[in-house]
């Protein structure tokens, strides 16, 4: 267990808390492991509108657990699961003069009816069975990710004006993204059969995302709604969903003592959907719509490596990525109903090394990279969307070495 506590000059005081455990069920068989926590950040802002202090106060908590169970010396199962909570009571910043970007008001104080309150969690949970075949590592992994947030924001300095309003009258938004996520994969990693190995494998991700946003007139002192059509500002929801299924192999050639060479291939393809509606008084009316994708690739990947001595590998190695492309989730004339998929080829040669019996060792490789159909932000008639850019390319070197002349000293350059 761990204790720990904190404070801001000029602000509030914080604490954590932490502890883990480690618990033997079953003698070689079955183990746990938990841990929990709990962490308040201090806040040092003041909302002179709410005469609140110390508003961006943040707390923390989750926890974690392992499960391990080893029926057999050739057969692992893994859980493990992950949970987080992250309360934000509002945002670290200040009001600021647009012309000369001093404080409108004190310095770290700011004006709003209501603050900016986020609360999100993440909850990750995954299932690993691995079973060791005489001919190689048989492996299945499952996985589970969810995603919320509830977003509550003060709009009145963006739209008030817009809309004629005089304090109290304010707008308040909410918006609230959710991610539901489901991977699972199958693969096998052989062992040396003659002078050849190979991995192999099946994989399959479901992805369901929501997106909602609601925009109202209200009285900023109490919350109270404005009356129609003022209260109803602008609304939209947007719920998309993702599927992807890719195979992928790589055979390795011990063609040398020396000498490795790895080949391999991933095919994959992936289909997309999604549902926008919308409306309200800025929206000019209710409307819908709806937008498709699919998309395929072949990625590829070719390694020679070569180990002269036994501490020193050198390597050359070119290998291609790839990015989804999507559908457009805006109704706005002129956006077109999808972006393309952005691709890379990756091109590298380097050696890694050991000597004086593990005190020095080193890392070094030259690299280019050549990016193409990059996925950037782009406007259409006023309105941010994803589309595809042109091509680039990076190029650099890297270099990292560490050195323990004598014991309880080590030295290290990157």
């Amino acid at each position: 267990v761990g204790i720990s506590g904190s404070t801001v000059d000029g602000g509030g005081n914080g604490y954590g808390v932490h502890g883990w455990v480690n618990i033997p069920l079953v003698a070689h068989e079955l183990a746990l492991r938990v841990s929990a926590f709990d962490r308040l950040d201090p806040g040092f802002i003041t909302n002179i509108l709410t005469h609140q202090d110390n508003v961006n106060t943040t707390r923390v908590t989750g926890g974690a657990a392992t499960l391990r169970f080893t029926p057999t010396a050739r057969f692992d199962i893994d859980f493990h699961a992950f949970y987080q909570d992250i309360r934000n009571n509002s945002l670290s910043g200040a009001d600021l003069n647009a012309q000369t970007l001093q404080p409108l008001e004190g310095r770290y104080e700011y004006s709003a009816f209501t603050n900016t309150n986020i609360d999100t969690s993440f909850l990750i949970g995954n299932l690993t069975a691995t079973y060791r075949l005489d001919a190689g590592t048989l492996t299945d992994s499952t996985s589970y990710a969810r995603y919320n947030s509830s977003q509550l924001f003060d709009y009145t300095p963006l739209y008030g004006p817009l809309l004629g309003f005089v304090s109290p009258a304010a707008v308040f938004g909410h918006i609230a993204p959710r991610m539901n996520k489901y991977t699972e994969e199958l693969r096998f990693n052989s062992n040396r059969i003659g002078a050849f190995s190979v991995l192999g494998g099946l994989y399959y991700t479901y992805e369901r995302d929501t997106y909602g946003f609601v925009m109202n007139g209200v009285d900023g002192l109490n919350g109270a709604p404005l009356p129609v059509p003022l209260f109803d500002l602008l609304t939209g929801d947007t719920t998309n969903h993702y599927d992807e299924y890719a195979a992928y192999g790589d055979v390795t050639w011990h063609f040398a003592s020396r000498w490795d060479a790895t080949v391999g291939v991933r095919e994959s393809h992936n289909s997309q959907s999604g549902t926008t509606s919308g409306g309200g008084l800025l929206a000019g009316g209710a409307g819908t719509s709806r937008s498709r994708s699919a998309n395929s690739d072949t990625t590829y990947l070719a390694t020679v490596k070569w180990r002269p001595v036994a501490d020193l590998t050198a390597y050359l190695r070119a290998a291609s990525g790839y990015r989804p492309g999507g559908p457009q989730f805006s109704a706005a004339a002129g956006v077109p109903s999808s972006f393309g998929p952005d691709t890379v080829w990756d091109y590298e040669a380097g050696a890694k090394g050991a000597w004086l019996d593990g005190r020095l060792s080193a890392d070094a490789d030259v690299y280019r990279m050549n990016w193409h159909n990059i996925q950037l932000n782009a406007l259409v008639n006023g309105l941010t969307v994803t589309g595809n850019g042109g091509n680039a390319h990076s190029q650099g070197v890297e270099f990292q070495g560490q050195y323990a002349p004598v014991n309880g000293l080590v030295l290290s350059v990157n």
